[in-house]
């Protein structure tokens, strides 16, 4: 299964949070399953969340598309920079990170 695919249906079968501030609260209190940041994420938001990623032992993916293909994914009108995956429900995306 291809990262897009993946995503989508974690999107629809998971649980999924979008956004800067909320990966950083869940980051800081939850730990979530995985984190996706867009390729043209802002370079500070990029630096917060991968050092809260590494002291959360937290896998961290940065998608090749924009934040807005990344929202056209989630099914969005709108940017995405920041996908935390909470639960992936019917999605294989954390079996393809462990694969590297």
């Amino acid at each position: 299964m291809d990262l897009n695919r993946a995503i989508q249906v974690a999107v629809r079968s998971g649980k999924v949070r979008m956004g800067f501030k909320e990966a950083s609260r869940l980051l800081k209190l939850d730990s979530p399953k995985l984190v996706i940041l867009s390729g043209n994420c802002p370079e500070d938001v990029r630096r917060e969340v991968t050092y809260y990623c590494k002291l959360s032992n937290v896998p961290l993916i940065v998608y090749p598309g924009s934040s807005w293909d990344l929202g056209a994914l989630c099914g969005r009108p709108h940017m995405v920079a920041v996908l935390t995956i909470l639960d992936p429900g019917d999605s294989d995306i954390l079996k393809m990170i462990e694969r590297g």
